[in-house]
């Protein structure tokens, strides 16, 4: 319907730049769901107790932390990456769909490594 047309768009490039903008910020929707499962992890685990300690101080619980946050660090500094090269008009639609498509694929093994936690 015409009332559902982008406004001053007359091409598909109208829709294009619409999409280059929102797949920028997909990656950062999955980092923030990537943390919040780190910091219920770490939570659950500190409070649990396992022979009288923390789940926390076993290093197969540290290992897999370690991996949680070492992916966090590394989708974050990605994202900052493209952000940036995107606020500076360096970055291609190709490139953007590659990082978001990488950040969703990590994030999805912080969240299999958390459920494995929990």
């Amino acid at each position: 319907p015409y009332e559902d047309q982008l406004p001053k768009a007359t091409d598909f490039n109208a829709a294009n730049q619409i999409l280059r903008h929102t797949r920028v910020f997909v990656p950062w929707s999955a980092l923030g769901v990537c943390i919040g499962i780190y910091d219920n992890a770490i939570k659950y685990l500190s409070e649990r107790k396992q022979f009288g300690v923390p789940l926390t101080s076993f290093q197969l619980v540290q290992e897999e932390l370690t991996r949680m946050m070492g992916t966090i660090q590394a989708i974050l500094m990605f994202n900052w990456l493209a952000t940036k090269r995107f606020e500076q008009d360096k970055i291609t639609i190709g490139q953007i769909a590659l990082n978001k498509a990488w950040a969703t694929l990590r994030g999805r093994e912080v969240v299999a490594l958390g459920r494995e936690l929990l």
